[in-house]
């Protein structure tokens, strides 16, 4: 959606939406999404949170998050965040 406004309008999402609705932080998941056997939470939980998944995993994220959907969501009820997802979409922002 393009407009007239000098700088593009773009949405970020963090894991706050997440934690809103029951989800688990960012210290639970990593350390349950950890699969490479090279890596110790202890060495990497400094590091800047998107790259302690991608050392945790191995570069794996994708696979891990699969096979820990139910980790990774927590107690979420997946229909109920939905409808907050969806209006916050409707506002109109470019990205």
């Amino acid at each position: 959606m393009q407009n007239n406004r000098p700088f593009p309008q773009v949405l970020l999402l963090g894991n706050g939406v997440n934690r809103a609705y029951g989800g688990n932080d960012w210290t639970k998941l990593i350390k349950t999404m950890k699969s490479n056997p090279k890596v110790r939470f202890d060495d990497i939980k400094e590091i800047p949170f998107p790259l302690q998944v991608i050392l945790a995993t191995g570069n794996n994220v994708d696979i891990s998050i699969k096979n820990n959907q139910k980790v990774f969501y927590g107690t979420v009820e997946i229909e109920a965040v939905k409808h907050p997802l969806r209006r916050l979409l409707e506002i109109g922002f470019d990205h």
